[in-house]
């Protein structure tokens, strides 16, 4: 009895231990078109600079209007981020997605339409990351990571041959603060270069802590079938 008891309240308190929830961070689900906080951050980002530079839109009403049945943010006009209020519908050349972003970049080089997620939390995190043509006359976009430390790397060039580009589940770990991003890179003709791009992360539960919880069930279990056997015996 005493050691079921002891059992069942060890694995109680292992139990307790057990990790949250994972936790996914959607670029898509987040966007409002206004900055308000929150993991993700919506602005452009200058990759001509010889440290590129991240800034925040400051949700100007300029970008409304130029894609119809959205809600967009920006910073007067373009670079921008959109997101269908509509459904999935055409809009000039632009074939607007239900269910990613879609990013513009501005006329002239320097002006990528960007997205950076800050770690909230320290620990492991999963990125999943696609990008698709939504103009129907692409003009060959480059997609680029980048960090707000000014680390940029070119990933991607979208272009009708090739008008996809995504990764799945790539595991990265972060202290709080640290950023990942994503860019729109302007490209020649940029009243073409209508881009949709999702961006997820989702946080990975401590293995330490699943041990804990395992080792729990495996104590309860086993007081269970010690109790089980002295009754019947």
């Amino acid at each position: 009895m005493k050691f079921t008891l002891m059992a069942a309240a060890i694995g109680s308190a292992l139990l307790a231990a057990a990790p949250a929830a994972a936790v996914t961070y959607d670029a898509f689900m987040s966007f409002t078109g206004t900055n308000t906080g929150g993991a993700f951050t919506y602005g452009s980002l200058n990759d001509v600079a010889a440290t590129p530079v991240f800034t925040a839109y400051n949700d100007s009403p300029g970008c409304a209007g130029l894609i119809s049945n959205v809600i967009c943010s920006c910073n007067g006009f373009l670079p921008a981020a959109f997101k269908s209020t509509a459904g999935a519908h055409q809009s000039g050349s632009v074939i607007v997605p239900s269910n990613a972003l879609l990013f513009h970049p501005g006329p002239n080089a320097g002006e990528s339409a960007a997205v950076l997620f800050t770690a909230p939390t320290a620990g492991n995190y999963l990125l999943s990351f696609s990008s698709f043509v939504a103009d129907n006359s692409p003009s060959g976009v480059v997609i680029e990571a980048f960090s707000a430390a000014g680390v940029l790397t070119p990933i991607a060039t979208l272009t009708a041959a090739n008008p996809t580009f995504s990764f799945a589940s790539v595991p990265l770990t972060f202290v709080a603060g640290d950023t990942v991003g994503f860019a729109v890179n302007y490209n020649g003709s940029y009243n073409n270069d209508s881009t949709g791009i999702n961006v997820t992360l989702t946080t990975v539960p401590e293995p330490a802590a699943w041990t804990l919880m395992i080792v729990g069930f495996g104590l309860v279990g086993f007081a269970a079938r010690r109790r089980t056997y002295a009754v019947t015996a």
